[in-house]
């Protein structure tokens, strides 16, 4: 406390804990498109990914195209996401 002015939520808030989150978000999102890729490749008709902002998106549709399969995003913003499927 400084001056009697509670500061220990601008700790929670600062920039580095920001990045670190967002670092997890992605390679969480990673890691699900990646997941959703290999059930398609093992025979799954379709995998719907949890929503993510466009740019996740983005990395994920470049994700699933390196593995040869196809993605299209659906939905509505906040609420977008990938549909993963063969090609």
């Amino acid at each position: 406390k400084e001056q009697g002015i509670d500061t220990s939520y601008l700790r929670a808030n600062d920039a580095s804990t920001q990045s670190t989150d967002s670092s997890e978000i992605l390679e969480a999102a990673l890691k699900e498109a990646e997941d959703a890729a290999h059930e398609v490749l093992n025979g799954t008709f379709s995998v719907q990914l949890e929503p993510q902002k466009a740019y996740i998106r983005r990395l994920q549709h470049m994700l699933i195209d390196r593995m040869n399969l196809s993605s299209t995003s659906k939905g509505k913003e906040p609420y977008r996401s990938l549909l993963v499927y063969r090609q």
